[in-house]
């Protein structure tokens, strides 16, 4: 598939921030998916070198890389609407338990710092809203995208390598997290290495939720909440379905033989914005939800 849809002429790029994590010192045990080098019109993917029709560079502390490739590489499809000057991802879930299609989805809209993503599935948009600290720009035609964030949406990991000014994006393997059981509801997900430590699950028949560790230990169990995995029948989920989509934020619908599994965030805060750093690990944790929930598989005789 590469070759003609490397070259896309869409005005596309990729924004990637410098300020996440270097690489210096002792030498990572993995190799990283991709490489993309400043001032190099060719990336290196798995062992492979491929060219590209545009250069990353570097300017105010930021380093652009064409977004057309780093999302071929995630095997994610790219859309440019000029009308709107909105970037939508979109790649598909392969998921055997689950009857429907369904993919993940993510917008972004030049110079503004919000983005919408979620799930499409069979036809029903999901809508989750978050945001940034940098808005997509234009530049010679070309927009430019905040790597960190769609990286987190499909499961990557970006990081920026100084010795070789390379910026580099990491596919999470499943060393580098733990999956969670929940034998009362019948389903796992996979919660990263970053999470050790740091999150509460409740699990009570029909409804399991994540917790960040510190809220919910502050606040007696009353806040911390990131997400919840309810349990419906599939006679409730078809006559109420829709109504309760419509009343939460829906991240996920899996239909089972007989049960529905409906992944859904919470609607109000859920830390306390005083506390500097719990809010700040609780927004990263945040940002974690969309790959963990993607990992759901139901425990068949488990």
């Amino acid at each position: 598939m590469k070759g003609n849809k490397k070259k896309l002429s869409i005005g596309l790029g990729l924004l990637i921030l410098l300020q996440m994590l270097f690489i210096a010192g002792a030498a990572q045990s993995a190799v990283p998916t991709t490489r993309f080098t400043l001032g190099s019109y060719m990336y290196e993917q798995n062992g492979k070198t491929y060219s590209m029709d545009a250069a990353p560079f570097a300017e105010n502390g930021r380093t652009y890389v064409p977004v057309a490739y780093l999302a071929e590489s995630m095997d994610v499809d790219v859309q440019w609407s000029a009308g709107t000057q909105t970037v939508t991802l979109a790649q598909s879930l392969i998921n055997p338990n689950n009857r429907s299609s369904e993919s993940i989805y993510m917008e972004l809209q030049v110079d503004s710092i919000y983005y919408e993503w979620g799930t499409i599935q069979d036809g029903y948009k999901s809508e989750n809203h978050s945001q940034m600290d940098v808005t997509p720009v234009i530049r010679d035609g070309r927009t430019y995208l905040p790597a960190l964030y769609v990286a987190q949406i499909y499961g990557y990991e970006v990081t920026w390598n100084s010795q070789t000014r390379s910026v580099e994006l990491w596919q999470k393997s499943d060393e580098a997290s733990t999956t969670y059981h929940s034998t009362i509801n019948g389903f796992s997900v996979k919660i990263p290495a970053s999470w050790n430590n740091k999150y509460t699950v409740v699990d009570k028949e029909n409804l399991t939720t994540f917790y960040q560790k510190r809220a919910y230990d502050a606040s007696n169990g009353e806040m911390g909440r990131l997400f919840s995995v309810v349990v419906y029948t599939g006679e409730e989920w078809e006559q109420k379905g829709e109504e309760i989509k419509s009343m939460t934020s829906n991240l996920r619908v899996v239909y089972g033989e007989a049960s529905v599994f409906y992944m859904c965030g919470p609607t109000d805060v859920q830390f306390d914005y005083d506390d500097a750093q719990a809010t700040s690990e609780y927004q990263a944790m945040d940002n974690d939800i969309p790959s963990i929930v993607a990992s759901f598989t139901m425990d068949m005789g488990l």
